[in-house]
């Protein structure tokens, strides 16, 4: 059976040359290369996917993104305005990915440029026999219980600290100087 899937992965981090560049407290300054994060692809995936990137304060190109150790070619990140947050979409190549654990890293091309790097969207598709299809569905449905329930905690504890903030620093579209 052919499906397509997706994983979103927090990255939360700035790459530069600086950490003082950019007032991004709720980031962590890592220099040239990101954390190696990892990834599930329960099926055999098939044809090429896709990534679409959050990126703020972008303004060179040659930074790469790699899965599984591979920089994806053409450009990977495109510029964003200055102080600004945008997207950049990415096309994996047809055998980057691979059935089970697979990895993602951004590595900064260098120079003067400081970026933030938020969550990473990369949609596959992938063919699963029927009874992995199943037991995947399963999973769906007791990770949306689990979220769910998550969500029940987490509105009791607003109302319990109504002070409580909430919200990330990728929702506002333009960084601010503190």
């Amino acid at each position: 059976m052919a499906t397509a899937d997706f994983v979103i992965v927090q990255f939360n981090e700035h790459l530069g040359d600086d950490s003082g560049d950019l007032k991004a407290p709720d980031f962590t300054f890592v220099h040239n290369l990101t954390t190696l994060k990892h990834f599930n692809v329960p099926g055999v995936p098939t044809g090429p996917g896709y990534l679409i990137i959050q990126v703020a304060d972008v303004q060179s190109k040659g930074h790469q993104i790699l899965i599984n150790g591979t920089d994806l070619p053409g450009t990977d990140i495109e510029r964003t305005l200055e102080n600004r947050w945008g997207e950049s979409m990415d096309v994996i190549p047809e055998g980057n990915l691979q059935r089970g654990d697979n990895t993602i890293q951004i590595r900064r091309a260098g120079g003067g440029d400081n970026i933030l790097i938020g969550n990473v969207m990369i949609h596959w598709k992938q063919t699963l026999k029927v009874d992995e299809a199943q037991h995947a569905a399963q999973a769906d449905e007791a990770e949306h219980a689990q979220t769910a329930n998550e969500a029940d905690h987490a509105k009791t504890a607003d109302t319990l600290s109504p002070s409580t903030p909430t919200g990330s620093a990728s929702e506002g579209s333009v960084l601010t100087e503190r």
